[in-house]
């Protein structure tokens, strides 16, 4: 069995990694790239939160001084 092993440690690796290694890499690679779309489309969510937030706060002054004022 010892032969064997040394043997079969002894022949040169294949030019390429066998498929099922670039099938795994091409599924994480896949995983990997809906995490960033996940992330970014959160990032869009937050960012147009805040600038409602924001507006909102620039324009409610804004009414209560036409409101005061009429």
């Amino acid at each position: 069995m010892l032969q064997e092993l040394e043997s079969s440690l002894a022949l040169p690796l294949p030019p390429q990694p066998p498929f099922p290694v670039m099938s795994d890499v091409t599924v994480l690679q896949d995983r990997v790239y809906a995490m960033a779309r996940r992330v970014g489309n959160m990032k869009q969510v937050i960012r147009d939160r805040i600038l409602q937030q924001t507006l909102a706060a620039d324009f409610s002054p804004h009414t209560e001084k036409i409101e005061a004022s009429g």
